[in-house]
């Protein structure tokens, strides 16, 4: 949202600006008196240029300068100054204009305007004007600014981006805390480390196995959801069976309807789930390092799941020999979660820092302890990248049963 905020700030501050009416100026220099004189002629020239200050800005100069320039007198009015340094008798001649030949003819009309007054009105050296330097056509406008007006623009939507933000954040029902999620879910609560590439780095997944090896000690079975699509659930189920076969474990990894395993592992094609709930016997695919999968390409829309077929899927893989670790969608948009939840060891509720929110984790909670599921505890889930990109290790699908695959 800030960043949205301040791309937009930024565009519509550089639009604005090239819409702009560019405005020119061009200055021109006038010497009051003569070059070399003696002090009383000095003191009468500096006593002059006040004089010719207001004659610059006099009605009488502004009509004569419009009528030989062509350029409006309003325009001439607001756009056009004389300002004087009496210590150096320099009389400056400032025009604006929206065109820089107009903005250097106005200028220069003035000038002249003025060196004709003093030449018929003040004979005296005194009151002599000479040119200096003549206005000339600026090369660029002085507004609109642009590489000014964009930046200033981005400032303010950066500021107005964090306000809503905060805003938002206060009025809304975030949940980006530990403390959050455990009251949201009514459970306890866990943060999960921060996705990184390091190859020593502690998992997420080696979070969770440890502990459900305290809190739920002998439990074979684990369902991981969530509250959306985008909670990193898929991410941590393959990383908790990554946790459990480096403890010499045989897991499978069941994709219950969220189909990010399915995808990623490139399982479409192969039978899975769906044939399990149905009764066949499939084989779970070989990935690498005890790990194995259950996916299938009708895995992401289950539809409706009896309880007993989902039973019989777990216990069958159990008895095998196999830890399982189901990876399904929210219960609110998926009914079949519940159905797994109902069968497997214990559930683990998965919300993302950046996007969980209070209310979404009560539903889910409340769901899945009115089915009877063993909720035990809720994680804070970092996010990252690629839901799955960068788990440890990272696993394809062997080439043919039976032959065990080799960490990718």
């Amino acid at each position: 949202m800030i960043a949205v905020a301040t791309g937009i700030a930024l565009l519509v501050g550089y639009g604005l600006a090239r819409q702009a009416t560019p405005t020119y100026e061009a200055r021109a220099k006038l010497l009051v008196g003569p070059l070399n004189a003696d002090i009383a002629t000095v003191r009468a020239a500096t006593a002059a240029t006040g004089t010719y200050v207001q004659l610059a800005g006099a009605p009488a100069t502004v009509e004569a300068v419009a009528r030989d320039t062509g350029v409006d007198p309003d325009q001439l009015y607001s756009g056009m100054r004389a300002t004087t340094d009496p210590e150096a008798r320099i009389l400056r001649v400032r025009a604006r204009a929206h065109t820089a030949a107009d903005a250097a003819a106005v200028a220069n009309g003035v000038a002249r305007r003025l060196i004709r007054l003093a030449a018929d009105d003040s004979p005296a050296l005194a009151g002599r004007l000479t040119l200096i330097d003549g206005a000339t056509p600026p090369s660029s406008p002085i507004s609109p600014r642009i590489a000014v007006i964009a930046p200033l623009a981005a400032a303010g939507g950066l500021l107005g981006g964090l306000a809503l933000v905060m805003v938002l954040e206060l009025l809304g029902d975030a949940a980006g805390s530990v403390t959050e999620v455990r009251r949201a879910a009514r459970v306890p609560a866990l943060t999960l480390p921060a996705v990184t590439r390091r190859p020593s780095a502690v998992r997420g997944g080696q979070v969770v196995a440890r502990h459900l090896d305290l809190v739920r000690p002998g439990a074979t079975s684990v369902l991981l959801t969530g509250t959306s699509a985008l909670d990193g659930g898929g991410r941590l189920a393959l990383e908790l069976a990554a946790a459990w076969a480096a403890d010499g474990h045989r897991v499978v990894v069941v994709d219950a309807g969220a189909g990010e395993t399915t995808a990623v592992m490139g399982l479409e094609e192969r039978p899975g789930v769906t044939e399990a709930l149905e009764g066949r016997e499939v084989a779970p695919t070989v990935l690498g390092g005890r790990v194995e999968a259950l996916g299938g390409p009708r895995a992401p829309s289950l539809g409706r799941v009896e309880p007993s077929a989902a039973r019989r899927v777990v216990e069958d893989l159990v008895a095998s020999g196999a830890r399982v670790v189901v990876h399904a969608p929210p219960a609110t948009l998926e009914p079949a979660t519940l159905a797994w939840a109902r069968v497997v060891d214990s559930t683990v509720l998965v919300s993302r820092r950046d996007t969980g929110r209070r209310e979404p984790l009560t539903q889910v909670a409340d769901a899945l302890q009115r089915v009877g599921a063993d909720l035990a505890f809720t994680v804070l889930h970092p996010g990252g990248r690629n839901p799955l990109g960068v788990t440890a290790p990272r696993l394809r699908p062997a080439r043919a049963r039976g032959r065990e695959a080799v960490p990718a």
